[in-house]
C-alpha cells in the first residue's frame, strides 16, 4: 500500500505503507483491460505544477481545496502545496528539505511533513507548526479533519535501539496553547518497551468524530485492521476473512462512522502485490471483500464520503494501475471510462472523495505525471447543494427571489436576483459542479450571473429580445456556455466558455423548439430542435457531426428531453398537454415507455429528483404550487408545495422554449 515518502513508482510509490518491511527487523526478534468509452460523467482539471516537475494530489477538502505535492524528477526535490479554485497551486514554505502535504480541513488546514517531522499550516501563506514527536527522530501528518485533529505515526525508540512507528492523534490545547500529540498504542497485549512497545501502529484517517482507522500489530505479531476512539481505546477490526494470514488496513471512515474502506495485503509477498478491497459496515468487526474487475483483480480504497461512494486505485499482476471508484450497487468502476474520451488523461491513483463527489488523486496527462480533479458533470439538473439529485426551485419574478429547496438538507435557500421579464437561466457558468443562479434579461439581452464558486457577478450582453436562451457545455469543458436560439433565422449563438471565441450555427426554422441535449453521449450539449409542424426532432451529434432525425411528438406536445434510462445519452421525449401523458424513447434500448403523469395546464419539469442517475417524471401545477415526481428508483410518487401561481419552475419546459 501507499508509503509515504517515496517516489511514484509502483512497489515504492503509490501504495500505501506496508508494515511487512517495516517490521522485518521486529519480526526475527519477536517470539513468535480495454478502455470503453462512455458518456463522461466527471469533468477533468489539470491541477498543475511548478516548473518541469510532477504534481500528486492526496486530499480535497469540501470547498474544493486540495493538499499535495510537486516533485522532481529523482524526489530530490519535493514541495508541498495547497490549491484553490481562485488562487491555483501555491507551493507552501517549508521547515527545510522535503516536504508534503497530505491533508486539508473544511477550515483551510492543511498537515503534513516537513524536515522529518509532522507539521500543521494553518493556511496557504503560513509558516509550517512543528508538531514534536513521540520521543524519536521523526513523525508523520497523514490526514486532518474537520475539527483540525491531526493523525499519523511517529517512531518510538524500543528495546536493544529497535526504532517501532505508533499512531497518534494530535490536538490543540487550549490550556497550553498548542497540539499535544498523543500515542494510540497498538493491538498488542504486552505494550512495555521490552515488548518492543508492542510493535507498530499507523493511523490513515480520522473523522469529525474523532473515530481514528489504521494499521496496527497484534500480539502474535500479525497486522490488522482496527478502529480508536478516546471512549473505548483501539478495537480490532481483524483482516481479510477469507486469509485471516493478511494483513488488514482500515484506510478511511466516512462522517457518521457507519463506513469503513480499506483492504487486505498478502503479506508473504515480499513485493506486496496481492491486495484485496474491504469495507466494515454499521460497527461490525467483521470486513466485506468487495468483488474486483477481471482486468485488475486486486484494489485499494482510500477514501469514502457520506454517499457511500469510495475511491481508490486497482491493479493487474503486471504492476498496471488505474483509478477506481466504488459504490452500493455499481460496483467498482474505472474512472478513466468516466472521463472525455480523447482528454490524453489516464487516471492511476484516486486518493480523496469530498462530500459533493470531488475526486483528486494522480495520473499521467500525455505521458507528464499531474495532478488532476474530478468533479462531477452537472448528471442532476438544478442540483444547487450538490448532492447528486435536482433540487425543487421557483424563481419569482414579481420579487426577484430564487427560492430553492435543498434535497441533501430540506432547508430553503432564498436568493434575491432578477425580477420582471427575466428569465431563469440557472447552469454551471464557473464549473464547480454547481448551478449557478443566473438570468436572462430580453430587454438588453443581458445574462447576469452569479457564479457559485466564489460569489462573483458576471455580466454578459449575448442575445436579442426575441431570442430563446439555451445554455449548456457545448464544447465539453465542464462549464456552461452561454447560447441563444434566434427563431427567425433559425440561428445557435455560443459563447464558448473554453475559448472565448463564438459559434454561429443556422439549425432549425422560425417555429422550431430549441432541445439542445447530450444525445450522443459525449459529455457535449448537442444542437437540436423540435419541429411541432411534423413532430420530428433535428439533432447534430457534436461526436462526429452526423446529423440524426427522429419523428417523435405532434403539433401540441411539449419536448421534454432527458436521460431517461440512465445511459449517459439523452432521450427524445415529450409531455402531451392533451392527456397528461409522457412519451419517452429511450436510448438505450430503442423501446418507449408511456406514463400518465399530469394534467393540461400543468408544467413538465424533469430532473434527476432521487440522484439515481435517471430523469425523473415531474410536473408543477400552478393552480396549487405543488411538484409531483415520480422517483425513477423506486416509482414512489412525491407532491411537494412549493410556489404559487405567479412563479416559474426552474427547469421547466414549455411550448414556447421559454
Amino acid at each position: 500500500m501507499f508509503q509515504p515518502g517515496q517516489s511514484l513508482n509502483r512497489g515504492s510509490g503509490r501504495r500505501l505503507f506496508a508494515l511487512t518491511v517495516l517490521c522485518a527487523v521486529i519480526m526475527s526478534l519477536s517470539p513468535v483491460a480495454t478502455r470503453i468509452s462512455s458518456a463522461a460523467q466527471y469533468v477533468i482539471t489539470n491541477l498543475g505544477t511548478v516548473g518541469t516537475y510532477g504534481s500528486v494530489a492526496y486530499d480535497i477538502n469540501d470547498d474544493g481545496q486540495v493538499a499535495g505535492r510537486v516533485a522532481d524528477a529523482s524526489n530530490t526535490t519535493v514541495n508541498g502545496y495547497f490549491w484553490s479554485r481562485q488562487g491555483g497551486l501555491h507551493v507552501l514554505t517549508p521547515l527545510s528539505g522535503v516536504t508534503k502535504a497530505w491533508g486539508v480541513s473544511n477550515s483551510g488546514r492543511i498537515a503534513g511533513q516537513s524536515n522529518s517531522h509532522a507539521v500543521l499550516w494553518s493556511g496557504s501563506n503560513s509558516s509550517p507548526q512543528d508538531l514534536g514527536t513521540l520521543g524519536g527522530a521523526t513523525s508523520f501528518a497523514y490526514r486532518i479533519n474537520n475539527n483540525n485533529q491531526v493523525i499519523g505515526w511517529a517512531d518510538k525508540t524500543a528495546y536493544s535501539g529497535t526504532t517501532v512507528y505508533h499512531a497518534f492523534i494530535s490536538e490543540w490545547n487550549s490550556t497550553t496553547q498548542q497540539y499535544v500529540m498523543t500515542d494510540l498504542g497498538t493491538l498488542a497485549s504486552d505494550q512495555g518497551q521490552t515488548n518492543y512497545w508492542g510493535g507498530y501502529s499507523l493511523a490513515y484517517y480520522a473523522n469529525g468524530a474523532g473515530l481514528v482507522v489504521g494499521t496496527a500489530s497484534t500480539t502474535d505479531w500479525g497486522f490488522h485492521a482496527f478502529v480508536w476512539s478516546r471512549a473505548n481505546g483501539m478495537t480490532d477490526l481483524g483482516t481479510n476473512p477469507n486469509f485471516p494470514a493478511y494483513e488488514g488496513y482500515a484506510v478511511a471512515i466516512n462522517e457518521t462512522g457507519n463506513l469503513i474502506v480499506g483492504c487486505s495485503i498478502d503479506s508473504s509477498d515480499p513485493n506486496n502485490s496481492k491486495s484485496y478491497p474491504m469495507v466494515w459496515k454499521n460497527g461490525s468487526t467483521n470486513a466485506e471483500i468487495i468483488p474486483t474487475l477481471t482486468a485488475y483483480p486486486y484494489a485499494e480504497l482510500y477514501d469514502v464520503n457520506g454517499r457511500g461512494q469510495v475511491v481508490g486505485l486497482m491493479f493487474d499482476a503486471a504492476g498496471n494501475e488505474h483509478a477506481l471508484i466504488y459504490e452500493t450497487g455499481k460496483g467498482i468502476r474505472d474512472l478513466n471510462n468516466l472521463i472525455p474520451a480523447g482528454s490524453g488523461w489516464e487516471l492511476i491513483f484516486a486518493r480523496s472523495i469530498n462530500e459533493s463527489g470531488q475526486v483528486v488523486g494522480y495520473g499521467k496527462l500525455n505521458g507528464q505525471d499531474r495532478a488532476f480533479l474530478l468533479t462531477p458533470a452537472a448528471q442532476a439538473a438544478n442540483d444547487f447543494d450538490r448532492d447528486g439529485k435536482s433540487d425543487i426551485a421557483v424563481f419569482r419574478p414579481s420579487d426577484g427571489n430564487w427560492y430553492i429547496l435543498n434535497s441533501l438538507s430540506g432547508a430553503a435557500t432564498i436568493k434575491r436576483w432578477g425580477g420582471g421579464d427575466d428569465v431563469p437561466v440557472s447552469a454551471d457558468y464557473d464549473g464547480d459542479g454547481k448551478p449557478d443562479v443566473a438570468v436572462w434579461r430580453p430587454t438588453d439581452g443581458n445574462w447576469y450571473i452569479v457564479n457559485s464558486s466564489d460569489n462573483a457577478i458576471r455580466i454578459a450582453t449575448w442575445g436579442s429580445d426575441s431570442d430563446i436562451p439555451e445554455p449548456g457545455d457545448y464544447d465539453g469543458d465542464g462549464k456552461a456556455d452561454i447560447a441563444v436560439f434566434r427563431p427567425s433565422n433559425g440561428t445557435w449563438y455560443i459563447i464558448n466558455s473554453s475559448t472565448g471565441t463564438n459559434t454561429i450555427k443556422n439549425w432549425g426554422v422560425a417555429n422550431d423548439i430549441p432541445v439542445p441535449g447530450d444525445y450522443d453521449g459525449d459529455g457535449k450539449t448537442d444542437i437540436a430542435v423540435f419541429r411541432p409542424s411534423n413532430g420530428t426532432w433535428y439533432i447534430i451529434n457534436s461526436s462526429t457531426g452526423v446529423n440524426t432525425i427522429k419523428n417523435w411528438g405532434t403539433n401540441t406536445d411539449i419536448p421534454v428531453p432527458g436521460d431517461y434510462d440512465g445511459d449517459g445519452k439523452a432521450d427524445t421525449a415529450v409531455f402531451r398537454p392533451s392527456n397528461g401523458t409522457w412519451y419517452i424513447m429511450n436510448s438505450s434500448t430503442g423501446t418507449y415507455t408511456v406514463k400518465n403523469w399530469g394534467t393540461a395546464s400543468d408544467v413538465p419539469v424533469p430532473g434527476d429528483y432521487d440522484g439515481d442517475g435517471k430523469a425523473d417524471i415531474a410536473v408543477f401545477r400552478p393552480s396549487d404550487g405543488n411538484w409531483y415526481t415520480i422517483n425513477s428508483s423506486t416509482g414512489i410518487q412525491r407532491i411537494v408545495n412549493w410556489g404559487t401561481s405567479i412563479d416559474l419552475p426552474v427547469g421547466r419546459r414549455t411550448a414556447s422554449g421559454r
